[in-house]
């Protein structure tokens, strides 16, 4: 006998997944708006390592 897994719960295990990753992004950026200068922290920390990156020669970004 073929267990192979059902497509509809391959389809409902994916839409989960993408609407509990939706609503973290969500709580996410809810959290970044409440702290101030938290944001401005991000994006420094992500241009420092878009920098670092380019040193070793790699393109991420």
């Amino acid at each position: 006998m073929n267990r192979k897994t059902p497509p509809a719960y391959v389809v409902h295990r994916s839409l989960i997944f993408a609407l509990v990753a939706f609503v973290a992004v969500m709580i996410g950026f809810i959290i970044v708006d409440m702290v101030p200068g938290l944001s401005a922290s991000v994006m420094n920390a992500v241009n420092g390592m878009r920098q670092i990156w380019q040193g070793l020669g790699w393109e991420l970004f």
